[in-house]
């Protein structure tokens, strides 16, 4: 299960950063696929890989979602790639304008 969500968010973020459709990030089917990806894992340090792919969409969503609605994105993109950095620090950190148009 752990490697077909990860290989679809995968992809997900793959077609973010080629349409540069927002709504590819907004889509209610994209949002569960990494819901049910961050679900597989006990905390974000358990699994740097799982932490690293979840983080990329979750930026991508605090970008552009409402001011009002985009907080928890924000929170939980922070919370994903702490640990990825802390093991990392050459983790990429690109702009979420590569995921936008």
């Amino acid at each position: 299960m752990r490697e077909c969500l990860l290989k679809r968010v995968r992809a997900q973020q793959e077609r973010s950063m080629t349409d540069r459709d927002p709504a590819t990030v907004l889509a209610s089917e994209e949002v569960a696929e990494i819901e049910d990806l961050l679900d597989t894992v006990a905390g974000p340090a358990t699994d740097l890989e799982i932490s690293h792919t979840n983080e990329r969409p979750r930026r991508a969503r605090y970008q552009v979602l409402e001011a009002d609605e985009d907080q928890q994105d924000f929170t939980t993109a922070l919370a994903l790639f702490t640990p990825v950095y802390g093991v990392r620090l050459d983790a990429d950190l690109d702009p979420v304008s590569n995921y936008l148009p």
